[in-house]
């Protein structure tokens, strides 16, 4: 059969000449017009293929299925429904006592599986802002309010402890107040200041140590404070309930030093001891401070150890 050329099928044209030209060359027909019938090779024309489409092999990779979500988008999602439940909850979109709006409309709401929401709901029900209610759906408890832990036994017992009982009253003083007093008590430097001091120790008290309570003069008119006949009560409860102050929290900072002389003589030391030293700050709900404590004792044989709730 006499053909006027060999049609290469989808190969260019440049990459069929060059084709033709071999089969010539290797049929032994030369530059003759006799041309035989051909067909390029699958393998050559996927190769060819191949190094067309080789630029795109070094960039990204197309990839069936895939929707243009980056990965991690249904984590991006359920914190995204847990943000916005929790907002509305807190501004009262969701009303305590209301019913949250169903599973299925969430889904609709926020494009998310339904898996995706059930895990939402359900941390927001462990965190306290729902309850499951059989039969209708979930039920708004409103935002959940954060605990602060309690004091430790120490603290409750410089507060609370009556001074009748549970140790000796060493001294009380008015005194100028000095910078760092001055300075925990949001006064002027020099200010006159009660400086209660008693030696902590009795059936209520389970560490033994130095107290000295600091307050402004001013604050202890009407009350026991200056006097040297030890309280019925706690320091803190006195001063609650004779000048009807409220306290809303105390700040309590720990630090270890070396002894004073007069500590180690009225603890009972050997010269030249550490001891642990704990400053509270009694403070009202407007973060102003009420009244100073210093707690110093030696540390105690089992060291400290103390237990706080992970759940508010």
């Amino acid at each position: 059969m006499s053909l006027s050329r060999c049609r290469p099928g989808p190969v260019r044209a440049a990459g069929a000449a060059r084709h033709l030209a071999l089969v010539r060359r290797l049929l032994g027909l030369g530059g003759g017009r006799r041309v035989v019938p051909c067909r390029v090779p699958a393998a050559m024309v996927a190769s060819s293929r191949a190094r067309r489409r080789l630029p795109l092999a070094r960039g990204h990779r197309r990839r069936r299925g895939m929707t243009g979500m980056p990965a991690g988008s249904s984590s991006a999602k359920y914190a995204h429904i847990i943000d916005v439940l929790q907002e509305r909850i807190a501004r009262g979109t969701y009303p305590l006592g209301a019913m949250l709006p169903s599973e299925s409309q969430l889904v609709r709401e926020f494009g998310a599986s339904r898996s995706t929401v059930v895990r939402a709901l359900e941390y927001l029900r462990q965190r306290g802002y729902l309850e499951g209610v059989q039969g209708k759906g979930r039920l708004v408890l409103g935002a959940p309010t954060r605990r602060r832990p309690s004091p430790p036994a120490r603290t409750h017992e410089a507060l609370h402890a009556p001074e009748i009982g549970n140790g000796t009253l060493v001294g009380a003083v008015r005194t100028p107040a000095s910078e760092r007093i001055a300075k925990l008590l949001a006064i002027p430097a020099g200010r006159s200041v009660i400086a209660r001091r008693r030696i902590m120790h009795g059936d209520e008290v389970q560490w033994s140590a130095l107290s000295t309570v600091h307050l402004p003069a001013v604050a202890a008119v009407g009350t026991g404070f200056a006097a040297t006949d030890p309280l019925r009560e706690g320091v803190l409860d006195h001063l609650e309930r004779h000048r009807r102050l409220a306290a809303a929290d105390v700040v309590e900072r720990m630090s270890l030093r070396p002894a004073t002389v007069r500590e180690s003589t009225l603890l009972a030391l050997t010269p030249g001891s550490s001891v642990l030293t704990f400053l509270l700050v009694v403070r009202n709900a407007g973060a102003s401070p009420l009244l100073t404590v210093d707690l110093v004792g030696a540390p105690p044989p089992q060291g400290i150890e103390e237990l706080f709730s992970l759940r508010p």
